[in-house]
């Protein structure tokens, strides 16, 4: 089979086991996060009352801006967006049921908004999350990693960093993370060598695909002006002008469309296309300083975002400890490349060590920082190539020491709670201990250990639809040397 039909083989199983994993897991307790709470109450509030307002959950979250007496969703528009068609059919198939569509039943959310909250990650943040998997694979793969390497890099991010549980929630986090990284995979693809047959609609899915990862989380500004603007060079660098007008207008269409959405949000609820939900903020008094809470990064911050027991990145993903290996063995990809990789994660860091509200509150792990984990595992693909046997051998260690709490964190909570300073030992291995667990079958919480198993099936699915485990025909098909 031809190299290009079998990597893209490769990244189709890796997307489809990714997602598959995530949705087992599901959201569980965190579907009553006021995060999720607040992105909820606006689509409903969209079905069931046609207003954009929250009023009706208002009580039930935190996270919410308030104006002219209303209260509002303060995040960036995006993933709610994203959901609310799925969320109307299912509510619409309901309702032709005759089953309860109600929000809110006896003063507590009812079945239906549960079950709707899981459906909303099932199609938005789940598959988003695994796409970003898939074009790690493929990015590394563009930038002359080996098929194991690659494949490493992409299952390190997708399971073995905290990526794999909030691929389980309906945040925003691992959604950008994912489009950020299918941009990059893009912007790859698009400024290659070989032109594009198309270089108009290349861009246009380059801009899409950044620009909407700011529209869902509004941090990714920075990493998607990084990666456009590495983008911008290696065109420029190629000397064909006509490819680079192209190019740079199909961008600039597929920013605007995607950006259309959340300017015509601002203007309809806060009354101006550049009003921001963070303006109107209520009970958060650190947001009103600096640029939305956002000050020059303190260096304590960022060390206890990196080493910190309590959001701390390594405790709960210790193999990107390796990250500096990392990017030495990346050092021959070109200049540009090696910037993104490096700079976006740096980028984040500081944004999120001078944010007023650096720890996420009820958060496992630090939240803030998802966003680099693809641009971070992508660097182990070199590694891995340049390793010999014992220093992969001490890499697929690392990873799996890494999997296993990944799994740990996202079949038990992926919101610790605030008051927990040490929660992996603390709290989140009780709860695991005592069966604790949530998956898509016992919503929230409670399930045993006993579905764990499950969480194998879609790789063993994926490993025999590559054909890396030999059927009875084939093994019957080796002659046989006496």
């Amino acid at each position: 089979m031809p190299t290009a039909a079998t990597d893209r083989r490769i990244a189709i199983a890796l997307f489809a086991a990714l997602w598959a994993t995530y949705a087992l897991v599901g959201p569980g307790f965190m579907v009553l996060n006021p995060n999720t709470v607040s992105r909820m109450g606006y689509i409903f509030a969209l079905l069931h009352e046609h207003v954009a307002n929250i009023d009706t959950v208002a009580a039930f979250t935190v996270d919410k801006a308030e104006l002219a007496g209303h209260f509002y969703m303060d995040k960036a528009p995006g993933l709610s967006l994203l959901a609310l068609p799925f969320v109307a059919g299912f509510d619409g198939l309901m309702h032709l049921l005759g089953a309860p569509t109600a929000l809110i039943e006896d003063g507590q959310f009812s079945l239906h908004y549960i079950l709707a909250s899981t459906l909303a990650v099932l199609v938005t943040v789940a598959p988003l999350t695994a796409s970003g998997g898939a074009a790690v694979f493929a990015a590394a793969r563009r930038l002359g990693a080996s098929r194991m390497a690659s494949g490493f890099a992409a299952v390190l991010f997708g399971l073995c960093t905290p990526a794999f549980g909030w691929g389980t929630v309906l945040f925003g986090h691992a959604a950008t993370a994912g489009l950020l990284m299918l941009g990059f995979a893009q912007v790859l693809a698009a400024s290659d060598l070989p032109s594009p047959r198309q270089p108009l609609r290349a861009g246009l899915l380059a801009g899409l695909l950044l620009a909407g990862a700011v529209v869902i989380e509004f941090t990714a500004a920075i990493p998607a002006a990084l990666i456009g603007l590495a983008g911008l060079y290696r065109l420029a660098r190629l000397g064909d002008r006509a490819r680079l007008g192209r190019s740079l207008g199909g961008v600039m269409l597929g920013a605007a469309a995607a950006a259309l959405p959340l300017l015509a949000y601002n203007t309809l609820v806060f009354g101006a296309p550049f009003q921001l939900g963070y303006g109107h903020v209520v009970g958060f008094e650190g947001m009103q300083r600096g640029f939305f809470g956002i000050v020059l990064p303190d260096p304590s911050v960022a060390l206890a975002l990196l080493v910190g027991a309590k959001r701390g990145l390594l405790p709960v993903s210790p193999v990107l400890a390796i990250v500096p290996l990392a990017w030495l063995a990346a050092r021959r990809w070109p200049m540009e490349i090696v910037a993104c990789v490096i700079a976006i994660p740096l980028s984040l860091l500081a944004i999120n060590a001078g944010y007023a509200y650096w720890d996420g509150g009820a958060a496992t792990g630090p939240r803030h920082l998802v966003p680099a984990l693809p641009f971070l595992a992508l660097g182990f693909a070199p590694l891995w190539d340049r390793a010999g046997t014992a220093g992969r051998g001490l890499l697929a260690t690392a990873a799996l020491a890494s999997l296993a709490i990944s799994l740990l964190c996202a079949v038990t909570a992926m919101g610790a709670p605030v008051w927990e300073e040490n929660p992996l030992p603390d709290y989140l291995w009780p709860r695991f201990l005592s069966g604790d667990t949530h998956s898509l079958l016992a919503l929230t919480g409670d399930g045993g250990f006993r579905w764990l198993v499950l969480l194998a099936l879609p790789w063993l699915i994926a490993v025999r639809a590559l054909g890396l485990v030999p059927t009875r025909s084939t093994v019957a098909a080796v002659p046989v040397t006496p």
